[in-house]
């Protein structure tokens, strides 16, 4: 946009013209203004992401809690369960999980290490309206574990039975403090990713 000023020293007297140009100012600020609302824009997505986020991924902190959780898959029955869903502060936890062959022909189940099942303890902390999980002691870090290929057979109606147990102590070997913490469950046979969850509570 051009600008033409006139200065003048008597009536009807032009003195001097000078033509301004203001396009490269009026583009800079309308830059400027287009950077601001993309930073505005990319904050609020941020926050709807993180709120959509903790909805979903997380626990509500209403959710029920389970001392047992069952699955059915590829013709094997899964339960992992433990004797109940609130304990006393340093009360061992023991959890099972027992695998049983629903079909009418043998299934073989192969592993690679010693280890042929894990459990995973996650002390769930306060977000806003949710809980958010965080990993404090797994079995299979807490155990030697090596190399060790072998087999289990599951003969048809049978069942296999794997146990561990928590003595509410983080990766650190220290006590962990009072609260709800989910433990999971997986055998750790080739071919079978499934695992299952029970929530509980400690010293509430």
């Amino acid at each position: 946009m051009d600008f033409t000023i006139l200065i003048t020293v008597s009536p009807g007297k032009i003195v001097k013209t000078r033509k301004v140009r203001l396009k490269k100012k009026a583009r800079e600020e309308k830059v400027t203004r287009k950077g601001v609302s993309i930073f505005v824009a990319l904050i609020v997505l941020a926050v709807v992401g993180f709120v959509v986020g903790v909805r979903l991924g997380v626990a509500r902190k209403d959710a029920s809690l389970n001392k047992t959780s069952d699955l059915t898959t590829k013709g094997l029955y899964y339960q992992l369960k433990m004797e109940k869903t609130d304990y006393n502060v340093g009360e061992p936890i023991s959890v099972q999980l027992s695998v049983t062959n629903v079909t009418s022909s043998p299934i073989v189940l192969n592993f690679k290490k010693n280890l042929e099942f894990d459990i995973t303890v996650r002390k769930e902390v306060d977000l806003l309206f949710a809980q958010v999980p965080k990993t404090v002691w797994r079995l299979s870090e807490d155990q030697m574990v090596y190399k060790d290929s072998h087999v289990l057979r599951v003969d048809a109606g049978k069942t296999l039975t794997f146990k561990g147990r928590w003595d509410q102590t983080n990766r650190d070997d220290k006590p962990v403090k009072p609260g709800r913490y989910q433990i999971i469950g997986n055998l750790l046979a080739e071919d079978r990713t499934e695992s299952l969850q029970l929530r509980g509570k400690t010293g509430e």
